[in-house]
């Protein structure tokens, strides 16, 4: 008779475990999508932060500027910071969605970019 109510509070113990650990798991994956949105959201404004730049360095009274040019090339690295860590940490929902990045193709438009 004890065995049965010993079962019975093992079964209890392991179910009210169980459905913790299914609603911790759901806030993490929550709390990482947020997180992966953020940096997404970061990489944009980086990129729009680029942008403005460059039209800045284009500009005649500032062209040449070793500053400026300095500036474009850091910009540059933290975008592809930015864009590394995007993709390397994105969460594929989709079964069907395939992510397709090759590092060295990024690196050769990140040379021909600063030459």
């Amino acid at each position: 008779m004890t065995s049965v109510y010993v079962a019975y509070g093992l079964c209890f113990i392991l179910a009210s475990t169980s459905i913790v650990m299914i609603w911790y798991c759901k806030q993490l994956i929550v709390k990482y999508q947020e997180m992966v949105d953020d940096i997404s959201e970061l990489r944009d404004n980086a990129l729009i932060y680029a942008e403005h730049l460059k039209t800045v360095y284009e500009l005649e009274s500032y062209y040449g500027d070793p500053t400026l040019t300095n500036l474009l090339k850091h910009t540059r690295h933290i975008e592809g910071v930015l864009k590394d860590f995007e993709i390397f940490n994105a969460l594929p929902f989709d079964e069907n969605s395939e992510i397709t990045y090759d590092r060295n193709q990024d690196k050769e438009e990140e040379t021909q970019k600063n030459y």
